[in-house]
């Protein structure tokens, strides 16, 4: 949402600093091509977002951005049942369950919905107000009123607009009344009033904007301008203009409001405009190509979209890419690299793979003691990335580790896009979601957490590199949080992971350690759960808990296992990927066991 509002403020600022740019370089021309050129920009900084879509700026490579498609749906896998995990108690769940509270821009939102709606409904009421004036008044002429509630001239609706005149109008002289109804028409002809509001409503949207503020007094008096230009134009002497102006406003207890003969403020500067010299007058064809020029420039400007980004493809990286080079020192383990050089090359010739890739971290310094195969390849992780998902929202206090969501019937529609999980699951803890693989889970998470923050997030624990830089709150959000709708290196998302042992990052608190140990308990749910998807990643000796992922190019898979061994107090991190495993081998069948292998023989050593 504050990506949104950003946006519209900052298309307010350039709108209306444009248009009162061409107003100061119209400054010869008749006021009333200077007041539509204003009106204009009003309804386009109202308009402009919504019709963005229709004109964008340009179409240029985007960064490194997963493509949108629907995320993998893991099978779900038949594991040894397991206790029902018991949510976290004494302090930890304290904190788990204290009240969450709004980030900051959760709290700038809430500050500008609360002014932009003060600032709404003074501008209804006082137009409800001004719409009951001259009720009780005679008419004295088609749509003119005089009427007591008033003390000068004043044209009230934007629509349907009526004139009011004070009772001393009975006592004008012809001349005089001629001169203030025809002021005060020509405000009806140009729809002043409905310009008006629109500058109102302008300004209530795009209250933090000063140049919107700006625009919307320049709007008041080139209003005002134009209305005794047309005086002028129907053929009454400027100074019999003026002379009139200051009578009436000399007649008038307090300044009439808004769209009127006369305000005080300006009474002076109207006054010296009749007066003044007239330059030659434009023609119509020139006025109007004048406004022209300008309108188009501001809805050019006010319309134009964000630069549309052209996809790129998956490109291996000569060496270790941002978001997939550790911090922590790599220190090779040759015992270590042995085993997974020996099992990854396992791996691919028993699932006729076209390549494998396996990590593993030292828990305690996070640093990299054993690599294999091409750790610094982005690819697309898959349902490895919900965990870290989970975590945030849990950290912040958007769900709760007894939280329970409606996964119903495994599919959820976002107009024509369908996200889909293996099958119907209906109401499901935390714990079980994970288990499951479930698409729709995560979007429920996500929906709690927010496009903000969950974007936020995922760069906080080092995937920034690979994070869309647009996404949307609908369909896009429910794919990031899937782990489809971004690009990892195995490298880095084995980083991320880490960060779920002890909550640090680099040395950087990114989790609190409570909520590290929380999601640790609730992932050993994924090997040991009655339908886990990586049951076959359990070994014996140690209680592991991870997560599969597995996701889809359109002609392959790659399947990928993140664990902890041991779950409770980690010692490594491991991670295995797996490349275009043969007849779609996903994550739990191929990574899961390949991890499982690699494990036994480190606990072995």
């Amino acid at each position: 949402m504050i990506t949104l509002l950003a946006s519209a403020l900052v298309r307010a600022l350039v709108v209306s600093s444009l248009a009162l740019v061409a107003v100061a370089l119209l400054r010869r021309a008749p006021a009333r091509v200077r007041r539509s050129v204003l009106a204009v920009g009003f309804a386009v900084a109202l308009l402009g977002p919504a019709l963005s879509s229709l004109v964008p700026l340009a179409v240029v490579p985007a960064p490194v951005v997963a493509r949108a498609r629907a995320p993998f749906v893991e099978p779900l896998e038949g594991g040894a049942p397991v206790p029902v995990l018991a949510p976290s108690t004494g302090r930890t769940r304290e904190r788990m369950l204290a009240a969450w509270e709004p980030s900051a821009h959760e709290v700038l939102v809430g500050v500008w919905a609360l002014v932009a709606s003060a600032l709404l409904v003074r501008a209804v009421v006082s137009r409800r107000r001004a719409g009951r004036l001259g009720s009780k008044g005679v008419e004295l002429a088609d749509g003119v009123v005089v009427t007591s509630d008033v003390d000068g001239p004043v044209v009230v609706g934007a629509l349907g607009a009526r004139i009011l005149l004070p009772p001393a109008a009975l006592e004008w002289d012809e001349e005089r009344l001629g001169v203030v109804l025809g002021h005060e028409r020509a405000h009806v002809a140009a729809h002043d009033g409905l310009a008006r509001l629109v500058a109102d409503v302008a300004c209530a949207v795009y209250w933090p904007v000063p140049s919107v503020w700006v625009a919307a007094a320049r709007l008041a008096r080139e209003s005002e301008l134009a209305a005794d230009e047309a005086v002028v134009d129907g053929g009454v002497a400027s100074t019999i203009v003026a002379e009139h102006l200051v009578a009436v406003a000399r007649e008038a207890r307090i300044p009439a409001p808004r769209v009127a003969f006369g305000m005080a403020s300006e009474l002076g500067r109207r006054v010296s405009a009749l007066l003044e010299a007239r330059p030659t007058p434009w023609s119509k064809i020139r006025s109007r190509g004048a406004f022209g020029a300008a309108a188009v420039a501001i809805a050019i400007v006010g319309c134009a979209g964000e630069s549309r980004h052209a996809p790129l493809p998956v490109v291996a990286s000569a060496g270790p890419v941002g978001a997939g080079k550790s911090a922590a020192a790599t220190v090779d383990d040759p015992a270590l690299t042995k085993i997974v050089d020996e099992e990854r090359a396992r791996a691919i010739s028993e699932y006729g793979a076209a390549g494998a890739v396996v990590l593993v971290m030292d828990a305690k310094t996070h640093g990299i003691v054993a690599t294999s195969g091409d750790v610094d390849t982005m690819r697309v992780p898959g349902s490895t990335v919900k965990p870290l998902v989970y975590a945030t929202a849990l950290d912040v206090g958007a769900i709760q580790p007894d939280t329970t969501f409606d996964c119903g019937n495994g599919r959820r529609v976002y107009g024509d896009k369908v996200l889909e999980d293996a099958s119907a699951h209906g109401m499901l803890p935390l714990a079980t979601m994970l288990a499951v693989s479930s698409n729709v889970g995560a979007s429920r998470v996500a929906d709690k957490l927010g496009r903000d923050r969950t974007v936020s997030a995922l760069r906080a624990v080092g995937l920034g590199e690979g994070v869309p830089t647009t996404v949307d709150e609908g369909y896009g959000l429910a794919v990031l949080a899937a782990g489809e709708g971004l690009r990892a290196t195995p490298r880095a998302l084995l980083r991320a992971y880490g960060a779920l042992v002890d909550g640090t990052l680099d040395g950087k608190v990114v989790f609190r350690r409570e909520t590290a140990d929380t999601m640790r308990l609730l992932l050993a749910e994924v090997v040991y759960g009655k339908e886990g998807t990586g049951a076959r990643a359990a070994v014996d000796g140690a209680r592991i808990s991870g997560k599969t992922g597995t996701s889809e190019d359109g002609r392959s898979l790659y399947a990928s296992f993140v664990g902890f061994v041991p779950s409770r107090e980690p010692r490594w991190v491991v991670y295995v990927g797996i490349d275009a495993p043969k007849d779609r081998g996903y994550a739990g069948k191929t990574a899961a066991p390949a991890f499982a292998r690699i494990v036994t023989r480190m606990l072995a050593r």
